[in-house]
């Protein structure tokens, strides 16, 4: 096989990188490798193994959210212009969510991670037992 094939086949097969890539903080992926699969607990349930032996979260964890665009500001006012954004939820099987976030009350002075921190599943402890380890959200495209 011609290598430059080769290299344009295997780009074309990781895009978008975040997709092959997951990029961790130290803590996080020192806990995602320890990890590896999630463990199944009583029966269909999911959780994933924390670093407390029990199953609390451990201090300071923080669940990663990366905005695509990655500029703040550029990120809300394109959230703001359109109205809605799609969220990338990747779990620890590395299967992937995608769901529409449509903006109902979000305004110029809302935090853009700490609404989506406030929702139900993304909250301390709720993210990590369900085996969430990393959220893309993006505007546009």
């Amino acid at each position: 096989m011609d290598l430059a094939d080769f290299e344009a086949a295997f780009r074309r097969e990781h895009m978008p990188v975040e997709r092959a890539i997951l990029l961790l903080c130290r803590p996080c992926h020192r806990r995602y490798d320890s990890v590896g699969a999630a463990a199944r607990v009583g029966g269909d349930s999911t959780m994933v193994r924390t670093a407390r032996q029990d199953g609390t979260p451990a201090k300071g964890d923080v669940l990663p959210i990366s905005l695509f665009p990655a500029g703040h500001e550029e990120f809300k006012d394109l959230l703001l212009d359109r109205g809605e954004a799609v969220i990338e939820i990747l779990y620890v099987d590395g299967s992937v969510d995608r769901r529409t976030w449509r903006i109902s009350r979000f305004t110029r002075d809302s935090n853009v991670r700490g609404n989506l921190r406030s929702r139900p599943e993304f909250r301390q402890g709720v993210w990590q037992h369900n085996g969430i380890v990393k959220v893309n959200v993006r505007v546009g495209d």
